[in-house]
């Protein structure tokens, strides 16, 4: 008997493996050499069967990596899992619209101890879903838990300006939430996590968690989240204009998630044309569209007595899908990064919204767009800093601050609801 070894990649029959020989060689095998000859059948039938058993398992393993399940499963963390903002998000990014149709995820929500119960009300309805992409769902407490290897992490959680509270002791108690956060974070989260801070104010809760991680975060990963103003921005061009939204391109928002922002169209076209040319109304363009992007979102809580949700998980989707999948040619988004080495002159160390392409996982600010009639703009947001600038003081004091406004918030709700029901 003769065994042959093929000197390029070549399949043989199973009925060819057992006896090898030159004469029932198949016709489709002529480039082969023999490399040696065993006369002990013994000896050949074993090899036989490990040649078939590595060709089964060479195919079963080939079959097993096929399927995307196995090789991309991305762990998504959410903060804030009991809110609002979140709940709108979950079904979304279950359903593939963050990853693709191809990747499977697993979901970790994070919130207080005591929205445990709401949390897992939420689990449930993830599984009554049956989304195909979703592999898990965790609700947890605990900080180092969500975020331990975790590629995305949406920070939906921050602490909400109530009626008689000052807006430096809102940025105190956020900034001691996202010191915590940002701390470790940067300890246990996969290599090149990516990170989109929504909570408000949103700016200035990325610059204080980035500074938080010192350094074991790269800046480029860490974001805020001005994309709903764009949204809101092209909306409301397009229904000015008459238009479909898609029409809409390129109508950026500079600067912070606040009232000081700016919505600017000079770059902006509306079905191919220049914005003011479809829109031909200064003061409108000028003076009442951009009050009517910063002043959206009140609007919204004066209508529906809530504040906006639905948008805001859309939003965050939009930002983090263009972010990681890369934005259509010829189109700028809105998203708020490090302002290191901007050609904009806006100062470093701020997170700060510009105009930006994304491709391959990375973002890029466009350069060398007019921004003559805006200038004045820039330096005010810029300057608004909101005290991101401090990330000292006393983490674990206010961190512990910062739960018993959570604490007494959610009593407030639990009570809230059981007078409705």
């Amino acid at each position: 008997m003769i065994i042959v070894v093929c000197t390029r990649t070549t399949r043989f029959d199973v009925n060819d493996l057992p006896s090898l020989c030159l004469s029932r060689l198949p016709s489709r095998c002529i480039d082969t050499q023999v490399v040696f000859s065993l006369r002990d059948p013994a000896l050949v039938f074993s090899f036989c069967l490990l040649s078939i058993s590595l060709h089964c398992c060479v195919c079963w393993c080939s079959s097993f990596l096929s399927f995307p399940f196995y090789l991309h499963k991305m762990i998504v963390t959410i903060t804030g899992a009991a809110g609002q903002v979140a709940y709108s998000l979950l079904a979304m990014i279950a359903a593939g619209e963050l990853y693709g149709p191809e990747t499977h995820v697993v979901l970790r929500l994070l919130d207080l101890e005591m929205a445990l119960q709401v949390l897992e009300g939420v689990r449930e309805e993830l599984q009554d879903s049956v989304y195909p992409l979703l592999d898990g769902v965790e609700i947890t407490s605990d900080a180092r838990a969500a975020f331990a290897g975790a590629d995305m992490v949406l920070m939906c959680g921050a602490f909400p300006r109530r009626q008689g509270m000052e807006r430096q002791d809102l940025l105190q108690v956020n900034k001691a939430i996202f010191m915590e956060q940002g701390a470790v974070l940067g300890e246990v989260a996969a290599p090149g996590c990516r990170v989109v801070v929504v909570g408000n104010p949103a700016n200035t809760n990325a610059l204080v968690l980035l500074h938080a991680a010192k350094g074991r975060i790269d800046p480029r990963h860490v974001t805020a989240l001005t994309r709903l103003d764009h949204n809101r921005a092209a909306g409301l061009l397009a229904a000015r204009a008459g238009v479909h939204v898609r029409a809409v391109r390129n109508c950026i928002v500079w600067g912070n998630h606040n009232t000081t922002q700016v919505p600017d169209v000079t770059n902006a076209t509306i079905d191919g044309r220049a914005a003011r040319e479809a829109i031909a109304d200064e003061a409108f363009l000028d003076t009442t569209f951009p009050q009517q992007v910063r002043l959206r979102g009140q609007d919204i809580i004066r209508l529906r007595g809530k504040s906006a949700a639905l948008s805001t998980g859309k939003a965050i989707i939009d930002h983090a899908r263009d972010w990681l999948a890369g934005t259509p040619e010829g189109v700028m988004v809105s998203m708020a990064v490090y302002s290191a080495g901007n050609p904009y002159g806006i100062p470093e160390d701020l997170i700060f919204s510009f105009p930006c392409t994304c491709k391959d996982g990375e973002w890029t600010i466009v350069p060398g767009l007019d921004v003559s009639t805006i200038q004045e703009g820039l330096r005010a947001t810029a300057d608004e800093r909101g005290g991101g600038e401090e990330a000292g003081g006393e983490p674990l004091a206010r961190a512990r601050e910062a739960r018993r406004y959570q604490v007494a918030r959610l009593r407030r709700d639990k009570q809230l609801r059981a007078i409705i029901t």
